[in-house]
């Protein structure tokens, strides 16, 4: 995966990825964890298969301006991207966050091939599945960016990668 290229626009800059880059020497682990420091909440994706992904910090490395998720997670191969925000109880923010960060990456990331993209929030409070602003919150952010969102609370979010 070749991801040296700086790319900007309006409200952010956009570094040098191999740099924010976490884990690069450890791609098939079975378990990826993804948590800020002294946060509550966190993401673990299941990598059952041993597949090789590529996990970055996006809030402050590969975004250093503007609104932004925390981390970014590539299955190269299957060519999904999984924006991943850790929240607490604001999750209508942390979809405000993913929006912001696809505007921002979203070219970006159609250049290099990614075609199918799924927001992340871990968060302190999880909405009811049929909860009618959940599901017009997840149509709002699929409709700003094409992105298919999930929400899961007791701050984690599991779940198996494919």
């Amino acid at each position: 995966m070749t991801t040296n290229r700086v790319a900007t626009s309006d409200d952010c800059i956009v570094t040098s990825w191999n740099a924010c880059e976490l884990e690069n020497n450890n791609r098939s682990r079975s378990n990826i964890v993804l948590k800020d420091r002294g946060a509550k909440s966190q993401y673990r994706g299941m990598n059952n298969n041993r597949e090789e992904f590529y996990t970055f910090q996006v809030d402050g490395c590969i975004v250093q301006q503007g609104r932004k998720c925390d981390f970014l997670l590539l299955d190269d191969k299957n060519k999904v991207a999984r924006l991943i925000e850790l929240k607490g109880l604001d999750y209508p923010h942390g979809a405000s966050q993913i929006v912001e960060t696809m505007k921002q990456l979203g070219k970006t990331l159609k250049g290099l091939g990614y075609n199918q993209f799924l927001g992340r929030i871990a968060s302190s409070k999880s909405p009811h599945i049929n909860d009618s602003e959940y599901i017009k919150l997840k149509r709002a952010v699929y409709n700003a960016c094409q992105v298919d969102l999930v929400i899961k609370g007791n701050n984690r979010f599991d779940e198996t990668l494919t």
